[in-house]
């Protein structure tokens, strides 16, 4: 959707976000742990933001998604580096 919207500050911040994730994404392909660590304080910082962002403190549904699933690859990194490190 970059080549229908306006090459503003937000929409290139949306779209290195989602580099990132993408990112993220492969390297948790990987065994690091450096990973599983950048997996929890990206998806933390960028709800943050956007909790932030809100105009009102009233999100809307795809902000609510948003923060779902966020909060889902938290929880998730969370529980298999705790699970890395009792096997270490």
């Amino acid at each position: 959707m970059l080549w229908f919207q306006d090459l503003g500050a937000n929409t290139l911040i949306g779209a290195f976000v989602g580099v990132v994730y993408i990112i993220i994404g492969i390297g948790l392909l990987g065994q690091s742990r450096f990973t599983l660590f950048v997996a929890i304080v990206i998806p933390l910082a960028a709800a943050a933001l956007l909790l932030n962002v809100i105009p009102g403190g009233a999100p809307g549904t795809l902000q609510i998604i948003r923060l779902v699933i966020d909060l889902l690859v938290v929880v998730c990194s969370v529980l298999v580096l705790a699970n890395s490190r009792d096997q270490a």
